[in-house]
């Protein structure tokens, strides 16, 4: 998903004031609550992308479902962005709230891909070993990938490692396109 400017002001304002209190693993787990719930609730997306429903309606509907579930920061941070008129923004504020504390808490994702699922023992050689190369937290997103016969693709950022059989298939078909014995008379 791509982050708008809006997103992103929201979410850094979020993150700066639950810096100040303290609080960013609490104000991290209400918010993926409100998210996810809102992903869940055909209903509830609806609502609140409904332009002829007031902000004073939607404010009752999100007090009525969270104010049991989730910290006064996040509940008073909900009811600013409806009466803003900002509540379609919440999923992207929440994924940018989450990119936030990531480069904060300096969390590394790491992304690997293998044709079969790998066992505990190499799941740990390569969370170390990218510890060790990038000076950060490593969160690893394994992903079962049949279609790499073989082998592993680990990409972290923008950066990418291919060592699976079907990178190195392609690789030789591409030498053997070209006829290096063929006649040139």
């Amino acid at each position: 998903m791509n982050i708008s400017k809006v997103g992103k002001r929201y979410a850094k304002a979020l993150f700066s004031f639950a810096l100040e209190q303290d609080n960013t693993e609490e104000v991290m787990k209400d918010i993926d609550l409100v998210n996810n719930t809102i992903k869940q609730s055909r209903e509830l997306q609806l609502l609140l992308k409904n332009p002829l429903m007031n902000s004073k309606r939607k404010k009752m509907v999100i007090r009525a479902l969270f104010e049991k579930y989730v910290g006064d920061t996040v509940l008073t941070y909900l009811m600013i962005i409806l009466q803003k008129n900002r509540e379609t923004f919440i999923p992207e504020i929440a994924e940018q709230f989450v990119v936030y504390l990531k480069q904060y808490k300096n969390i590394k994702t790491a992304y690997l891909s293998t044709a079969q699922s790998v066992n505990d023992n190499v799941r740990k050689i390569v969370i170390e070993s990218l510890q060790e190369q990038i000076k950060a937290e490593i969160e690893l997103v394994e992903n079962i990938n049949e279609d790499l016969i073989g082998g592993l693709v680990l990409r972290v950022d923008d950066n990418e490692i291919d060592m699976s059989i079907k990178k190195r298939i392609n690789e030789l078909e591409k030498e053997f396109k070209v006829n290096v014995y063929e006649g040139k008379f």
